[in-house]
């Protein structure tokens, strides 16, 4: 039997010294359960087209849904070849991607009669933004697109758009790739908002880099009721600059309803703000020369 030092590093008596530290902590309580009551959720976009989804609660909660998890995820995996699948270069059938659509299909799937979890994503009414221009989606071209922002292969785009049941039609501009349109001819307010918000990125003041949707207002260049509520006479401010300009710190000059404009500093300094890119340039590359003609020297000469 192993010495009593080498039996606690082992951690045969780790519950044992957590009990004791769990009653000199005379808080412990009261800390545990204020950190139950937060159990936030929360998401974060990746790149490449992936998110992550995180989940904190209590520690029993947290073994079963991953003991659950696993479980799911190894039957998943017989079902698609295991070992043998993944050395014949099957990547569905790695034990992360499994449990990972195991977990997918638990919440968004439905049991069979048999037990069984299955998952159409064709089902689940989730909207993203996805941005491509024709030819990529037709298969012609390759060119980087969008989905929610984030810039992902064209391979990957054609996946997505296999299964959306509905579109909604955004026009770039070839040249510079800033939006056009936005899928809607009348513009009501809150579509208005939506296409100015897609088209803008963000705050549209030179030099501040606000982006977050939560804090941006569709400010007037010419003030409302005088000036429409209309593409060419909104764009983007985050609150702190629609502000400053309510205040008469700076103006508007020349809105567009590409986006751009003429911004003027209490100053008379005058900056030109151009139209924001939505869709990345990624110009087809230039047509190859042909190989220069090899002279016909054989013999005879």
């Amino acid at each position: 039997m192993l010495p009593k030092a080498k039996r606690l590093a082992a951690g045969e008596f780790g519950g044992e010294v957590a009990k004791v530290i769990a009653r000199l902590d005379r808080d412990a309580a009261q800390r545990a359960k204020n950190a139950r009551a937060t159990r936030p959720v929360w998401l974060r976009q990746l790149e490449d087209g992936m998110g992550y989804l995180g989940l904190t609660h209590d520690w029993p909660t947290i073994q079963a849904i991953a003991q659950t998890v696993r479980t799911e995820g190894d039957c998943l995996r017989v079902g698609r070849g295991g070992a043998t699948a993944v050395a014949e270069g099957v990547e569905d059938a790695t034990a992360d991607a499994c449990r990972a659509d195991a977990f997918v299909a638990r919440m968004l799937g439905e049991r069979g009669e048999d037990g069984s979890m299955t998952w159409d994503r064709s089902q689940v009414a989730v909207t993203v933004n996805v941005v491509m221009d024709l030819p990529t989606l037709r298969g012609e071209s390759d060119r980087i697109a969008l989905v929610d922002g984030q810039p992902v292969p064209a391979e990957s785009e054609r996946e997505y758009a296999s299964f959306a049941t509905w579109w909604r039609r955004l026009v770039t501009d070839t040249v510079d790739g800033h939006l056009l349109d936005y899928g809607d001819k009348t513009y009501l307010p809150g579509k208005l908002r939506r296409f100015v918000l897609a088209r803008d990125g963000g705050c549209r003041t030179p030099h501040c880099t606000t982006r977050a949707e939560s804090r941006m207002q569709m400010d007037h260049a010419d003030e409302f009721p005088e000036g429409s509520s209309s593409s060419g006479n909104c764009g983007c401010d985050c609150t702190t600059c629609h502000q400053l300009r309510t205040a008469g710190y700076g103006d508007i000059l020349d809105s567009k309803a590409d986006g751009s404009c003429t911004w003027v500093t209490a100053w008379g300094q005058r900056i030109h703000v151009p139209p924001s890119s939505v869709l990345p340039i990624d110009p087809d590359p230039p047509p190859s020369e042909p190989a220069p003609s090899i002279p016909d020297d054989r013999p005879p000469f």
